[in-house]
């Protein structure tokens, strides 16, 4: 009989146990999400620069912001409405490596783009 009770305790502190390393663990699970929202909120950056016309876009100190990037933002974007303007833009960047074939006309090597604009200011 004594030991049908020590089983019981065994069993219960076991589950006690499982229980709170279960707690643990979703505590865990749920600051990391919270840490890798609170990345992709922060690395946005602000680039600034004298906006120098490509076919596709501009070039904006070491970054391009292409045309298709700034009509996200702004719906009534005209196409030389930025051009030789200096601009303060913040968003996401990524680099591009686009093969080129040899009779193509583009941008050779890689590349910094300007994405996911969240501003553009023109400074006077």
């Amino acid at each position: 009989m004594k030991h049908m009770h020590f089983n019981k305790y065994i069993f219960a502190i076991l589950i006690v146990i499982t229980i709170f390393f279960s707690g643990c663990v979703v505590k865990n699970n749920s600051e990391n999400i919270n840490n890798q929202n609170n990345l992709k909120q922060t690395d946005f950056i602000t680039i600034h620069g004298i906006a120098s016309e490509t076919k596709d876009g501009y070039y904006v100190g070491d970054y391009v912001l292409e045309h298709s990037e700034i009509q996200k933002y702004d719906d009534n974007y005209a196409l030389i409405e930025y051009h030789d303007k200096n601009l303060e833009i913040t968003g996401r960047e990524k680099e591009v490596n686009i093969e080129c074939d040899p009779y193509d006309q583009c941008r050779q090597g890689t590349y910094k783009v300007i994405y996911d604009i969240q501003s553009i200011n023109v400074i006077e």
